[in-house]
């Protein structure tokens, strides 16, 4: 699997709710730093994601396109 494949995949699941999914294409030690919360670890970001309703996919998209995003992806070096 390629990124952006495997970017595609993380982005799916999240919209569509499957947080498993999610997870599993997240490294442990993910950085996330948005306007509310900051994170340091897959599981406390992805704790704070199964809260959250989406309305949309794009509604993801801008939430990711406003926040300071730096993930560390499974298998895919930076």
């Amino acid at each position: 699997m390629d990124s952006r494949q495997l970017i595609e995949k993380y982005h799916h699941a999240w919209t569509n709710s499957d947080f498993v999914t999610a997870r599993a294409c997240l490294e442990e030690t993910l950085d996330f730093q948005g306007s509310i919360n900051t994170f340091s670890n897959a599981d406390d970001f992805i704790a704070v994601l199964t809260q959250m309703k989406l309305p949309a996919a794009s509604s993801g998209v801008s939430f990711v396109r406003n926040s300071k995003f730096r993930h560390k992806w499974r298998g895919i070096q930076p």
